[in-house]
């Protein structure tokens, strides 16, 4: 990664110091010009990895929106982290099956031990339209007046268990702890369970985040396809990804200590979600032409059938003015219904 100069003013009664001073200044100016005109594009977007890696403080907001044989679903997101604590504001809206519609709003906080803490606006109405269009909007549509019965009969139990919660959520913390994560998601390591190592280790560790910034630095795995509009300073490029690069850079970042910390979580997270297997498909980036700073990325994803589209922008040294809740009610006492049975 460059470094840049700093510039000591020093005054001085004789002119002549004045003037070398100024001639020094302009010298440079004139190089560090240079410097920025001749660097590559590829190596700008290596060094916005790399200083994405090493940046105290993130702020993100954006869409992230899926098509599914489910329906459709949106997400503006705006978060803030200081790779120890995570706050974000999110609002969701589902359009599905036979028009059913959910939209919500939710504050989420991520904790330095990985807990997640949710707060729903509204909670009561949104979980009592969860209940009655959404769940039955994924499930077979019922054939006759008769399945039509059972089905309601069959879900009776859960619309009313998911009203109970609404009620006790009602302007409150809800607190899921790694544990709970991992038993929804079927005993499985929890991806807050690996961020939130991954983050820990990248902020504590500088050996790890040093070899992580190098490692992007070396395998610049981006092509540049396509020059775009800038935004401010920010220059935009249409890119693909290197699979043969790639590849090397996955393998060199494998024994970092930090990057150990994903586990199940994958190395996605690394490329901001362009992976091996967008082969055929264009990533759009914007950097910063003096700070070298991620701006705003985005990308469409197929996989699966489904249709991802993201759009998120970045900025730097943001002020996270985010607290570890307090007083919270806690995951299995309001929604017993979703753990599993035994637990």
């Amino acid at each position: 990664m460059d470094k840049q100069t700093t510039k000591k003013k020093r005054t001085s009664n004789k002119g002549i110091f004045v003037a070398l001073g100024v001639a020094v200044a302009l010298v440079v100016i004139i190089v560090v010009g240079i410097v920025l005109f001749f660097q590559s594009p590829e190596r700008q977007l290596a060094s916005g990895f790399a200083n994405l890696v090493n940046a105290k403080s993130v702020g993100v907001d954006g869409t992230i929106s899926a098509i599914t044989k489910n329906g459709t679903y949106k997400t503006t997101i705006e978060a803030k982290t200081n790779k120890k604590i995570t706050g974000a504001d999110i609002k969701f809206e589902y359009a599905g099956l036979r028009d059913s519609k959910l939209n919500g709003a939710f504050q989420t906080v991520i904790a330095e031990d990985g807990s997640l803490y949710i707060k729903v606006n509204e909670a009561e109405k949104f979980m009592e339209s969860f209940a009655s269009s959404f769940i039955g909007s994924i499930l077979p549509e019922p054939s006759d007046a008769a399945a039509i019965e059972q089905q309601k009969l069959a879900l009776s139990p859960i619309r009313s268990a998911l009203g109970d919660a609404g009620k006790k959520m009602e302007g409150k913390w809800l607190k899921v702890t790694q544990s709970e994560l991992r038993s929804l998601a079927s005993g499985t390591e929890s991806g807050t369970d690996c961020y939130a190592a991954f983050a820990r280790k990248l902020e504590s560790d500088s050996g790890a985040r040093n070899s992580l910034s190098a490692s992007y630095l070396k395998y610049q795995f981006i092509k540049i396809e396509k020059k775009l509009e800038a935004e401010g300073s920010a220059q935009g490029y249409r890119v693909s990804i290197d699979q043969a690069k790639l590849k090397e850079f996955k393998d060199s970042v494998a024994s970092n200590e930090a990057v150990k910390q994903l586990g199940t979580c994958g190395q996605d997270i690394l490329t901001l979600g362009a992976s091996d297997s967008m082969n055929d498909q264009s990533v759009d980036i914007w950097v910063d032409r003096f700070t070298h700073s991620i701006t705003r990325i985005k990308y469409d994803k197929a996989e699966n059938g489904n249709t991802t589209a993201v759009d998120l922008n970045l900025s730097y040294d943001v002020n996270v003015d985010v607290a570890t809740p307090t007083e919270t009610t806690d995951f299995k006492a309001v929604m017993p219904v979703l753990m599993p049975i035994g637990q």
